[in-house]
């Protein structure tokens, strides 16, 4: 019974390979074009705070009360 069980499965696994390699890939779509504004190109080269930003400092840690 265990042989048979296993060539059922060998066989299923065969015959599910064959169909998977019938099916045609298709062709690899080429990368989609963004635009970047000039404002986005500016933050990116310096990357400062804004003007609102807080400079808030850590007022306690684990461990300490």
């Amino acid at each position: 019974m265990k042989n048979v069980i296993l060539l059922a499965g060998l066989a299923l696994t065969t015959g599910l390979n064959i169909v998977a390699t019938g099916y045609p890939q298709g062709t690899p779509q080429p990368a989609p074009r963004v635009t970047v504004g000039p404002t986005l190109k500016e933050k990116a080269g310096s990357p400062t705070p804004p003007a609102t930003a807080k400079n808030k400092a850590q007022k306690t840690s684990i461990g300490k009360a």
